[in-house]
């Protein structure tokens, strides 16, 4: 998951710099679709890790059962590191606390 956040990290970088060319040149109003996109994009990396989340505490509570396939979920957030598969996979509860260790 660190890998995706390393590039996620570099392309918000380039992005900004981008976005300041442009405002020095007066034309922010050229970002806006940019930007709408931007945040469109986060929301649904946002909405992945929720849901990565929630499939954590899901499989912790019934390991038994396989974790629900999040690929549309990742698809649409455009995070394509399957290491984060592994996140719902090593939930556990230990004494009815969440531990996730392969989140970082």
């Amino acid at each position: 998951m660190e890998h995706s956040y390393c590039a996620f990290r570099n392309a918000c970088l380039a992005a900004m710099q981008k976005t300041e060319a442009v405002a020095s040149l007066g034309q922010r109003g050229l970002m806006l679709p940019a930007w709408v996109t931007a945040a469109l994009r986060a929301n649904d990396r946002l909405k992945l890790y929720l849901t990565l989340l929630q499939a954590a505490a899901a499989h912790a509570a019934h390991p038994a059962q396989e974790p629900a396939d999040l690929s549309p979920e990742m698809s649409a957030a455009g995070i394509a590191d399957r290491s984060v598969l592994q996140i719902p996979r090593s939930a556990r509860l230990i004494d009815g606390e969440l531990l996730e260790p392969a989140a970082g």
